[in-house]
């Protein structure tokens, strides 16, 4: 059944099991709102970012990873940046 379902939609097995299934839960096949990315950082690591932004106006990105790291916190160049855009300062 399932196999010739995905035939006929050009889908593998696979992929229409797995909507089945979500019906049968759910009753509803719309994309669940709990879907995308995770962050990588917590509330309490995104404050630190941004409080080390407040404190050190002109401090860069590579820098500001170096004193992030001194707390213990590891996180990419690239989330930074992130988290400044998503802030007041981006």
């Amino acid at each position: 059944m399932y196999a010739a379902a995905g035939r006929y939609m050009k889908k593998s097995e696979g992929f229409v099991r797995k909507w089945v299934k979500r019906y049968n839960e759910t009753k509803n096949v719309d994309d669940l709102p709990e879907r995308g990315t995770r962050r990588s950082t917590t509330k309490k690591d995104d404050k630190a970012i941004i409080k080390i932004f407040e404190k050190n106006p002109g401090c860069s990105l590579r820098r500001a990873k170096n004193l992030l790291l001194k707390k213990g916190i590891d996180v990419s160049l690239n989330i930074i940046r992130q988290r400044l855009l998503d802030s007041e300062y981006g």
